[in-house]
């Protein structure tokens, strides 16, 4: 997605971070326990010091965030954890997504946080959505942070890396307005992610274009979470130019398309991407499916 687009999206590049995940698929309670929703009574817009990444430049929160951002992505509930069996580019895996709450991007602007951490090639990032933009409403992919390899790796040491967020403007619409989301509205985007670091790549812009269609509710998808009937159906269609980031291994223009379902209070819960004709790869691209989450409940199965 992430694109995870990459869709809550993984953004689809490969990094190489200074440390691994720490608990890829930890002490979770399984996804068919009804006591996990009871880490959820924190009001996350009360806290915006969650991210230990974020806490730089508190001077750009000049604003407020809703408490309630949408029922299809539930970014806004801290402490949550979802995790997934991955396919990324040929390599299986996991990844564990986990809700930050409300915090301060790098550049300053104010969104809500989760933190991806994957044994793939997806790596680890904070992803910031945003829950409106110039009076939209929906759900908006603003900034991701994270790091990158700068260099050689010596036999025994870490690869050296950098910081490095990537920000996205105008931010991407992912989902539609709360109350049009089954709706089978379909939009269009074009942006730039704008990478900004201090060494290697800042002010490179990776063009980043594409179609996003709503194909209603009623769907059922079964994931190794569970089988869920009234999904919400996202197909989504784009053209990822990384092309300036090849000097950090992150090169390629990524053509592709993708299917990808949400469940009402608990997120995403599947999502498949194929690369198109001309991509910078064949095939799948990028599988995920929910394999358990606590510290959220769906609204019906």
């Amino acid at each position: 997605m992430l694109g995870r687009i990459l869709f809550t999206y993984s953004l689809l590049l490969t990094v190489n971070t200074a440390c691994g995940p720490s608990n890829l698929y930890g002490d979770i309670k399984d996804s068919s326990d009804t006591e996990s929703d009871t880490d959820t009574d924190t009001d996350a817009d009360t806290d915006t010091d969650t991210d230990a990444d974020a806490d730089t430049a508190d001077t750009g929160d000049t604003g407020t965030l809703p408490t309630f951002c949408h029922p299809f992505e539930p970014v806004e509930t801290p402490n949550f954890i979802r995790q997934y069996d991955v396919l990324y580019r040929g390599s299986t895996g996991k990844e564990t997504q986990t809700g930050y709450g409300a915090g301060v991007t790098a550049n300053g602007n104010l969104g809500y946080q989760i933190m991806s951490e994957s044994n793939t090639g997806l790596g680890d990032w904070i992803y910031y959505y945003l829950c409106e933009h110039n009076g939209q409403q929906g759900l908006f992919l603003g900034e991701w942070e994270g790091e990158v390899s700068i260099g050689p790796s010596i036999p025994g040491f870490p690869s050296p890396t950098e910081p490095i967020a990537f920000v996205v403007t105008p931010p991407l619409p992912l989902l539609p307005a709360p109350g049009d989301s089954g709706s089978m509205t379909s939009w269009t985007y074009s942006t730039n992610a704008d990478a900004n670091t201090q060494l290697t790549i800042g002010g490179s812009k990776v063009p980043w274009s594409g179609s996003i269609s709503d194909l209603g509710l009623g769907h059922s998808i079964t994931t190794p979470a569970g089988t869920f009937t009234n999904a919400l159906k996202i197909e989504h269609e784009y053209v990822q130019d990384r092309s300036s980031l090849a000097m950090v291994g992150l090169g390629g223009i990524t053509k592709a398309s993708g299917v990808h379902y949400y469940v009402e209070g608990l997120g995403l819960v599947y999502e498949k991407v194929e690369h198109k004709a001309d991509s910078d790869g064949t095939g799948t691209l990028l599988e995920k499916q929910l394999r358990a989450y606590t510290g959220l409940t769906p609204v019906s199965p």
